[in-house]
């Protein structure tokens, strides 16, 4: 099949078997519904519904509303350009190019989703059975991933809260998030760098190394096993745990501090603004010296240390 148009009304077509076509458009909706499809290009001036009960491959997808793309299989879209919400379901493997949605976007994949660019005028949710591994992300709203294995985001810009969950390992290179930030890994975590306009709170069941990290307001950071970071950097209070060593280059907290360490805690160069500074470790590289609120520490001998706790004047 090559090009099918409807110039003037709705385009609708019904296949058992598989449908290939160079060009679906119609002025107004595309209803597609069929066994599996490999289709060119897809364009709708109003919205779009397809559904395939096997793979389905989108080069290029234009809506002028909304659109609604669902395979029972595995799901590859090239190129999308959404007026509206943009939803896809695939319980297969999904593949995105670059998809743009003026409204929310919702992807689910019941295997890996693999994108290269996705934005959203408004709140976004990904979902992935497997890995979740996206190069750049734009959520105008919220934003929600979880992934049954690997998470990975390489540029994220979030104007809302971000809620970051994976299975195994995350990854986030760079973020910009206008609210809160909530990131949870059964694994390791690896962040470069993120600036947070609320709360940031990170949690991993493995390491977790941080570049710099900045909040507006409060920060916990907890480890299953070592914590190691060069800035960090809060508005509020800051709480850090790691079951192992816990060691951090450069610490900023404009309200109060505690760091609990299950080996080795060594801070380079803390500044506190709040009252209560609470540091427990194992072993102790710390020797701090106070000038009103801020704190230097200089290397040491490891020594036992249960806990140490100060007020800052």
């Amino acid at each position: 099949m090559g090009d099918v148009v409807a110039a003037s009304g709705a385009l609708s077509l019904h296949s058992d078997a598989h449908l290939q076509a160079d060009l679906l458009d119609a002025a107004t909706d595309v209803r597609l519904e069929t066994a599996s499809a490999d289709i060119g290009h897809g364009v709708a001036g109003h919205s779009v519904a397809m559904q395939a009960r096997g793979a389905l491959d989108i080069g290029r997808l234009e809506a002028g509303a909304d659109a609604v793309v669902t395979s029972a299989g595995g799901l590859t879209l090239g190129h999308g350009r959404i007026g509206g919400d943009a939803q896809l379901r695939s319980t297969g493997a999904m593949r995105i190019g670059e998809l743009h949605a003026q409204g929310a976007m919702n992807a689910a994949a019941g295997a890996a989703l693999v994108a290269q660019t996705l934005s959203s005028g408004a709140a976004m949710q990904l979902d992935a059975s497997g890995a979740l591994d996206v190069q750049q992300l734009r959520s105008g709203g919220d934003l929600a991933a979880t992934a049954g294995g690997l998470l990975a985001i390489g540029d994220l810009v979030a104007d809302g809260d971000a809620r970051l969950e994976g299975d195994a390992d995350v990854r986030l290179a760079q973020a910009v998030i206008g609210q809160s930030l909530n990131v949870a890994a059964a694994g390791t975590l690896d962040m470069r760098t993120a600036t947070v306009g609320g709360d940031a709170r990170l949690r991993s069941g493995g390491a977790m190394g941080i570049g710099e990290l900045q909040a507006q307001g409060a920060m916990s950071a907890a480890s299953g096993a070592t914590l190691v970071a060069q800035t960090l950097s809060s508005g509020a209070a800051m709480q850090l745990d790691a079951a192992g060593a816990l060691q951090i280059q450069q610490l900023t907290s404009n309200g109060d501090l505690a760091a609990n360490a299950g080996g080795l805690l060594a801070i380079d160069d803390a500044a506190v603004g709040g009252r209560q500074v609470w540091m427990a470790a194992r072993m102790c590289s710390l020797a701090m010296q106070r000038s009103r609120s801020h704190w230097r520490s200089t290397r040491a001998a490891p020594s036992p240390s249960a806990a140490r706790r100060s007020t800052a004047r």
